[in-house]
């Protein structure tokens, strides 16, 4: 459980719904966390931090995509000049 004092700044940290001080104040107490919550944490930002990754990919792989069918329009129309 986490210690009550942790707790109330926690919870005015949600209310104000400021999820970058939410995740900063996690940060900043992490070893004042209970162990389970530090493991959930943790297996919380991993999670994140993969599927971050995956979308960057994602991403990056429809660029080429894009890039690819504009090269083959340019190639096009080339041919036809």
């Amino acid at each position: 459980m986490i210690p009550e004092t942790l707790r109330k700044e926690l919870d005015l940290l949600i209310d104000a719904g400021d999820l970058n001080a939410v995740e900063d104040f996690m940060v900043e107490h992490f070893k004042e966390m209970p162990r389970e919550m530090q493991g959930r944490l943790l297996t919380n930002w991993f999670s994140e931090s993969v599927e971050r990754e995956q979308n960057k990919r994602k991403l990056q792989e429809e660029g080429l995509v894009a890039l690819e069918k504009l090269l083959k329009i340019k190639e096009e129309l080339s041919k036809s000049e």
